[in-house]
């Protein structure tokens, strides 16, 4: 469940325009409600590494990790970069 609630936040968040991907939640996790009250989550938005592209304005490149929290699970994590092109 949780891999498929991070999947689901990094689509969400990839299918944002280039200036509208931004951290969410990165200072506290948020309850997803419902059903899934047990998981929270979280949008974080970094520079690329350096050795994929030398960005650290990113003004080109973004590294997107969704990360979702589960008492029993911990955390599960999934990263991705988005580009502005």
């Amino acid at each position: 469940i949780a891999t498929s609630l991070a999947k689901g936040e990094l689509e969400r968040t990839a299918r944002l325009s280039f200036a509208g991907v931004v951290s969410q939640n990165a200072g506290s996790p948020v309850s997803f409600g419902g059903n899934f009250t047990n998981y929270s989550w979280q949008i974080v938005v970094s520079a690329v590494p350096v050795a994929i592209a030398s960005d650290p304005g990113m003004a080109q490149y973004k590294q997107v990790e969704s990360r979702v929290t589960n008492p029993m699970v911990g955390d599960i994590s999934l990263k991705t970069i988005v580009t502005n092109n």
